[in-house]
């Protein structure tokens, strides 16, 4: 068998190995754990790593088309001169000129074009333009996704640093007292520190679910405060009754002198204090 054969030998190996990949990726749901994929999504780290690692799988496919290609119009081109008898040996070795192959088109779609390797013909000229074409386009948007990647990193500050601005404006806007500004700052900082602006994205969340789901997720997030209270030792046993309970309940975040109720005034509310003081007064004008 002589070089030529070998070398195509080799690639239709590859192709079948990259044909296995294809099969792998159509089947990455499956093969991947649901586990494990909220594992990634609930780290921002995790996630900007399985962007990129998408990103570069995804150059070096168009690249490795590109470079069978460009191997092909090489060693099978009718003309005297081409790309691999002008820059390699003819006792090159196949993966020799793959890497040349995939390094010529690497530099192309990437834009960055040493010109170490040149088209020496009209048809490897003609791919070049089209290859050239392609990379303006592909190149671009890989950045782009990129680029989002590298911003989704900053979004939760950006987001902080949004409000803000829009605070403080607002302040501004309707000329509000520096000391009023400073109260009302400081309260905002504490509800955007403790909840992470999650409570409105909690009721929508909980709006969106059927009732055994809310109940369920109620239960998680303050089915454990609800067993820290002694006066509702009875229904501790009971965790359908607990269930019920926790759906009802909703966080409250109040500041210093606010009233949760007045002496003589109805209330139908239990108040369980997770952080903080309260104090009861009697006859004090207020």
């Amino acid at each position: 068998m002589d070089h030529a054969s070998k070398g195509w030998a080799q690639l239709t190996k590859m192709l079948r190995l990259l044909r296995v990949m294809r099969l792998l990726r159509l089947m990455r749901l499956q093969i991947l754990p649901e586990s494990v994929k909220i594992y990634i999504e609930s780290s921002d780290w995790l996630a900007f790593a399985k962007g990129v690692l998408r990103v570069l799988f995804l150059l070096f496919s168009i690249t490795h088309w590109a470079a069978c290609i460009w191997f092909y119009i090489g060693s099978k081109s009718d003309q005297e001169k081409t790309w691999i008898t002008a820059h390699l040996d003819p006792d090159a070795a196949f993966s020799t000129e793959y890497m040349y192959s995939l390094y010529f088109t690497l530099t192309t779609m990437t834009t960055v074009g040493y010109g170490d390797i040149t088209p020496q013909n009209d048809d490897e000229v003609l791919f070049t333009l089209i290859l050239l074409l392609v990379a303006t386009v592909v190149f671009a948007t890989l950045m782009g996704a990129l680029t989002d990647l590298i911003c989704s990193l900053e979004s939760e500050k950006h987001t902080e640093d949004a409000r803000v601005r829009l605070l403080s404006h607002y302040m501004n806007w309707r000329q509000v007292p520096k000391d009023l500004f400073k109260a009302i700052r400081t309260h905002m900082f504490y509800l955007w520190d403790t909840n992470k602006g999650y409570d409105a994205y909690e009721i929508e969340v909980k709006d969106s679910l059927p009732p055994v789901l809310r109940r369920e997720l109620s239960f998680h997030v303050y089915g454990r405060i609800l067993r820290s209270v002694t006066f509702l030792a009875w229904v501790w046993d009971y965790e359908v009754c607990l269930k019920e309970l926790a759906n009802a309940v909703h966080s409250l975040f109040l500041s210093r002198g606010d009233q949760l109720f007045r002496h003589n005034e109805p209330n139908t509310k239990i108040f369980v204090l997770q952080s903080g003081f309260v104090r009861i007064s009697s006859n004090e004008r207020l």
